[in-house]
């Protein structure tokens, strides 16, 4: 828990990546609340993935899904993580040849949170590029 904690860390510091749109009445600064937030969807999507690599091909295929669909967002609106998702796509489905039922390639802890971070990292990503093309476009 503790790498989690601080590798969620380095992205929301360095990375400069939290959520910002985190609004409670009367109060002025959400900042801190905003950085709380960020590290619980952080840590909480990696440990996801994590659990769900219990089965063979689980989490690979639910990662395939989930980074297809943010392959056609990130086409839309004209991301710079298109190449990212991609390349993640591909090495899933190689990958997916050697993991599924019965398994002679296994992910481990290693992959699946590191899959994890993909997702929370992109996610985060993709929202940021959808609201910043739906401020361009007023």
């Amino acid at each position: 828990m503790l790498g989690q904690f601080i590798a969620a860390s380095i992205v929301i510091f360095y990375g400069d990546m939290y959520i910002h749109d985190i609004f409670i009445p009367f109060l002025p600064d959400n900042q801190i609340l905003s950085t709380i937030v960020t590290y619980g969807w952080i840590i909480g999507v990696t440990n996801a993935i994590n659990l769900i690599d219990g089965l063979d091909g689980l989490a690979t295929s639910v990662t395939i899904l989930v980074a297809t669909f943010f392959t056609v967002v990130a086409v839309g609106t004209e991301s710079a993580v298109v190449p990212i998702t991609c390349a993640t796509v591909g090495a899933l489905l190689g990958f997916l040849l050697f993991n599924v039922h019965p398994a002679s390639v296994f992910m481990g802890d290693t992959g699946s949170l590191a899959l994890g971070g993909f997702v929370a990292s992109t996610a985060y990503e993709s929202v940021q590029n959808l609201r910043c093309r739906r401020c361009a476009d007023r």
